[in-house]
């Protein structure tokens, strides 16, 4: 037999081949899924033992300057993923403000991994960071294991200080004045609480002369009206952001200026929601960034509103304070007098 000159011949079975193939797919498929399946179960079992921690590298800041947060993911369950996204919202409480914010994360084996996040707030207010729920994956993933957290922190956005606030002291003072000036004579809208021995820095108007004539020393009147004894500034919150930036940044350096002079700085700010005044009262030049602070955490922008009404409505012992807001003329403030 001449085999030299017998031929070769191929023959496919495209079936049998397609088969295999779909076959394979198949086991693929399956491995990544039962694999997935591991995982999850896994994860479901790491979840609660997985700790978001969240805080504010710095306190307070500058309008304008860079702010950080820093997020920190602890594990103690001996297991590791690539995928955890922690999500929550980052907004400015002040003008009501909120965006979604996604941050990305690896779980370490028995450890805690950080990160830090830097931003720039441009306006004033309350910079809050929210985590709200967190939500591990498998490496493919496929499968995803959400639990919610309840984790935030907040920074201080302090409003810059407008050179204006010199100028804007004096025609506020000279305004007062005249103010207490024109009240009539002998009046006294204030009551007395107490008498004391004067002492140094005590103003000449509240002397009490006939009984420092008997006691041949000078006696003090010690009054209630908060309107004579501190500066009373009401401010307006409402228009553009960047009217409601002036408003603060004047209150903010007049009460460094009124301060300087030992002078109480009293803060009144509309709550729409409480349908009363916000009060914040300023006594030390160390308590001016803290009590700021208190009230960036507390105000919200709110609607026009005629303060001037509200203060005599619901502030009725005040006979002189200061709305600073916007006018004709820009951001200042205005004397108003309801003695």
């Amino acid at each position: 037999m001449n085999r030299e000159g017998s031929k070769r011949h191929w023959k496919l079975y495209p079936l049998r081949i397609a088969g295999y193939v779909l076959l394979f797919v198949v086991m693929v498929v399956l491995y990544f899924f039962f694999k997935s399946y591991v995982v999850a179960s896994l994860n479901w079992k790491m979840t609660p033992y997985l700790t978001v921690r969240i805080s504010a590298l710095q306190p307070k800041v500058i309008a304008g300057e860079e702010s950080r947060f820093m997020c920190k993911l602890s594990n103690a369950f001996p297991w590791v993923s690539l995928q955890c996204e922690l999500q929550g919202t980052l907004g400015n409480t002040l003008y009501h403000t909120e965006d979604p914010i996604r941050l990305c994360l690896p779980v370490r084996l028995r450890g805690e991994e950080a990160m830090e996040l830097p931003f720039r707030c441009k306006y004033s207010g309350n910079l809050q960071l929210c985590i709200h729920t967190l939500a591990i994956k498998d490496l493919l993933g496929l499968v995803s294991v959400k639990q919610e957290v309840s984790e935030e922190a907040a920074i201080a956005v302090m409003p810059q200080e407008t050179g204006e606030a010199s100028e804007q002291k004096s025609g506020f003072q000279m305004g007062m004045s005249e103010l207490e000036e024109s009240q009539a004579k002998g009046n006294d809208f204030a009551e007395i609480t107490d008498v004391r021995e004067y002492r140094p820095g005590d103003r000449i108007k509240d002397i009490h002369w006939k009984l420092s004539a008997k006691k041949e020393t000078l006696m003090v009147k010690e009054r209630t009206s908060v309107a004579q004894s501190q500066v009373v500034l009401v401010l307006d919150l409402s228009g553009q952001r960047d009217t409601v930036e002036e408003v603060l940044g004047l209150a903010y350096g007049l009460s460094k200026l009124f301060l300087k002079e030992y002078t109480p700085v009293c803060l009144l700010v509309w709550d729409a929601l409480e349908y009363d005044f916000i009060e914040v009262l300023i006594q030390k030049r160390e308590e001016i960034d803290t009590q700021f602070i208190y009230l960036l955490r507390r105000a919200v922008v709110t609607d026009n509103i005629e303060l001037a009404k509200m203060v005599q409505s619901l502030r009725p012992q005040l006979q002189a304070y200061a709305v600073i807001g916007l006018y004709e003329d820009g951001v200042r403030g205005e004397v108003i007098s309801h003695g």
